[in-house]
């Protein structure tokens, strides 16, 4: 899913995790600005522990609007009941 926000366009994509973590996310990608096409923060919904995590991997800023995004794409694709994938 493509968005902007404030001029910097953005990306989610969807992953699962069946290696070391199990369960399924969420990844937010910087697609221009400085960084194009890196990282720049996740959520996980972990089925073995039973939570729901977050990560960010940079000290990019990154707008409330896109978390925000990311948080709806998160909950609209992947849900909060926890389901082993593996």
């Amino acid at each position: 899913m493509l968005f902007t926000v404030d001029g910097i366009e953005f990306e989610i994509c969807s992953m699962t995790g069946t290696g070391e973590r199990d369960g399924a996310g969420c990844e937010l990608w910087v697609m221009n600005d400085n960084l194009g096409g890196q990282i720049v923060m996740e959520i996980f919904r972990n089925d073995e522990a039973k939570k729901i995590e977050f990560s960010s991997w940079s000290d990019y800023t990154v707008p409330l609007a896109a978390v925000e995004n990311l948080i709806q794409f998160q909950d609209e694709y992947w849900g909060r009941i926890f389901t082993p994938l593996s």
